[in-house]
């Protein structure tokens, strides 16, 4: 990818008109496709001065839940993918 980054793939929010939204905080999924992992774009990113966030972490993967048995052995595929590629 050099030194620039290619968001021609990127698909934008789509939205109606009547709704008015400040658009300060997007959330999007880094696919495979896209040729980096979301903590290599985050960092890119990051070097030029853009702040970023991961997703979220999966309830059943939050530290505070670890020690109990609440989630014990459980895996909530959909949840670990969004939180693995989401920013």
């Amino acid at each position: 990818m050099g030194g620039e980054l290619d968001i021609r793939n990127c698909e934008r929010f789509n939205r109606k008109r009547i709704i008015l939204l400040v658009d300060w905080m997007y959330s999007i999924l880094i696919e495979d496709e896209f040729g980096m992992r979301r903590d290599e774009l985050m960092n890119k990113l990051e070097k030029k001065g853009i702040e970023t966030r991961t997703f979220f972490i999966p309830m059943h993967e939050q530290p505070v839940f670890q020690n109990v048995d609440l989630f014990k052995g459980e895996s909530y595929p959909v949840a670990e993918e969004l939180a693995r590629k989401g920013m």
